[in-house]
């Protein structure tokens, strides 16, 4: 089966409103009273199949404490359980609670999409850029990550405040020719050509460098300058002209410590995993050398009436490959998507069938391209425990989508399991 990215057609308005919901809402009372992330719940500790596939990832957990690392990444790639960056932005806290605070990560400037959101950065725009990429059909390879980039269409901005120390722009011109203007706090620090830039231009409040792909695309990464880590304000915007693509913003704190990269869409199916530029993809994985690539796609999957598992199961193993190829240093951990259930008679019946079947074929494809696996599902109580943790107030209403308080639930399970596994190999010398 060729691998399609995900659907973001009739699903997509639903699974928008239930994520601008879910990233601006606190954690709901349960109906006790209790804090809905204290309530006894079903399921219980993450267990994770295959952890010694892990053990790149964990050998530079090592390496960290140990001073003999400046940061380890973690890259989470997934669908709107990913994109609403709770889940993933509670455990970027607990890990760099115990193992150092690397900063906020890969972010996307200019608000991309309605209800972008990060949780240790606000990003915003003015109608300056265009996303490219959003539709369901497929689009030019040449985006990043996240399977789409940010072009500019007129005078204004995309701009990013956070806490940062360093920052680092990915941008893009496919002809090999394009301009871009970086600023931070409203100073300019880098305004030219990237083409011109990557050959070695480069400013006293800049640092430029990148490649050039083997169709003549220029990759740029544009440095600021290291400084202290305060609150601040990146932008971009267009320089002189020329088509360019904004690929994201790398924000850290110049201190040793985690980062956890939250690169998640609403809508997505795995086949999403194959949308960019393979030599691209290589680029950027390099560059940002992550440690452990989490791969959490499976919710708009198992909605498909036209799934055929077999189909699915050799399509993820193919990506999974892919992946491992070009982050070869990174280790690699499939999380089995959340329980799922639906109001409608129709896609319940759907579903009682695809989402064991979803959860099989992942696993498969984990195990055959030597990845780890953790069934989420399970963790959360099994088949039908959305509906109960809709009761305690950890779930949205459409039983698909989990509160504030059940992605913490989710991430604290994920994360504990995760620190067992390293404190519980034989050269470990730290506890859980």
């Amino acid at each position: 089966m060729t691998p399609r990215p995900g659907r973001l057609g009739g699903r997509r308005a639903a699974a928008i409103a239930a994520l601008g919901l879910l990233a601006g809402a606190g954690a709901a009372s349960g109906a006790d009273g209790r804090e809905p992330s204290r309530v006894h719940l079903p399921g219980g500790p993450a267990v994770l199949e295959s952890p010694a596939s892990l053990d790149p990832f964990f050998d530079r957990l090592g390496a960290l404490e140990r001073g003999e690392e400046q940061q380890v990444r973690i890259l989470w790639l997934g669908d709107s359980h990913v994109a609403a960056d709770l889940l993933s932005g509670h455990a970027r806290r607990l890990l760099q609670a115990r193992f150092g605070d690397g900063g906020a990560g890969l972010v996307m400037p200019g608000n991309p999409w309605r209800y972008f959101h990060h949780d240790r950065a606000r990003s915003s725009g003015d109608g300056g850029f265009e996303t490219i990429g959003l539709g369901r059909d497929a689009v030019d390879p040449l985006v990043g990550l996240w399977g789409l980039a940010l072009s500019p269409r007129g005078e204004g901005s995309a701009s990013l405040g956070a806490a940062f120390a360093e920052a680092e722009v990915v941008a893009l011109a496919p002809s090999g020719e394009g301009c871009l203007s970086v600023s931070v706090d409203g100073v300019t620090v880098f305004g030219g050509d990237l083409g011109e830039a990557v050959d070695g231009t480069s400013t006293p409040c800049a640092r430029v460098d990148g490649a050039t792909l083997r169709s003549g695309a220029v990759v740029a990464f544009i440095g600021t300058a290291d400084a202290d880590d305060v609150p601040r304000t990146l932008a971009v915007r267009d320089a002189c002209g020329g088509e360019v693509r904004v690929l994201g913003a790398d924000l850290r704190s110049g201190r040793p410590g985690i980062l956890v990269d939250s690169v998640g869409i609403n809508g997505a199916e795995i086949g999403w995993l194959g949308r960019p530029d393979r030599e691209l993809r290589r680029v950027l994985l390099e560059r940002l050398d992550p440690a452990l690539v989490v791969v959490s796609f499976g919710t708009n999957d198992m909605g498909r009436p036209d799934l055929l598992p077999g189909e699915l199961e050799a399509a993820a193993t193919d990506l999974l490959r892919a992946l491992r190829e070009d982050a070869p240093e990174a280790a690699v951990l499939v999380a089995g998507p959340l329980d799922r259930e639906s109001r409608s008679k129709r896609i319940s019946r759907l579903l009682s069938v695809n989402e064991p079947a979803v959860i099989r074929a992942l696993r498969s494809a984990a195990r055959t391209s030597g990845a780890a696996f953790v069934d989420q599902r399970a963790l959360m109580g099994g088949d039908g425990s959305i509906r109960t943790w809709v009761r305690r107030g950890l779930a949205a209403r459409d039983l698909v989508h989990l509160s504030r308080g059940g992605y913490e639930r989710v991430a604290e399970r994920v994360v504990d399991g995760l620190l067992r596994a390293y404190s519980a190999r034989p050269d470990a010398g730290g506890t859980p």
